[in-house]
């Protein structure tokens, strides 16, 4: 989308300061206009996945207390599990129904 929005805008697109990428659309303001608001929502929306993503993992370690961090990195399972850390079993069968 940068690449697309700068491309638009008739700038260069550095990769590492050096390398010039070739542009991907033609010089157009009305493209601009369009992809620079489309590429900032894109940027936030990125940011807001990433702060749930980050509040989910922070919920599953201090809250559920569950092993589920673990399970995402290279935690040694032959290690022994922190003191006053609960380990749930994961069921497969749907939750009875309250009533």
């Amino acid at each position: 989308m940068g690449w697309a929005t700068l491309s638009a805008a008739d700038e260069p697109v550095l990769v590492f300061g050096h390398l010039q990428l070739p542009p991907i659309t033609r010089p157009s303001d009305h493209a601009y206009a369009l992809l620079r608001p489309l590429h900032r929502c894109l940027a936030y929306l990125l940011f807001a996945v990433w702060l749930v993503h980050l509040g989910a993992a922070l919920f599953h370690r201090l809250v559920r207390r569950d092993q589920v961090l673990q399970g995402m990195t290279w935690h040694d399972p032959g290690l022994p599990i922190p003191r006053g850390t609960v380990r749930r079993r994961i069921s497969r069968r749907p939750p009875a129904h309250p009533w």
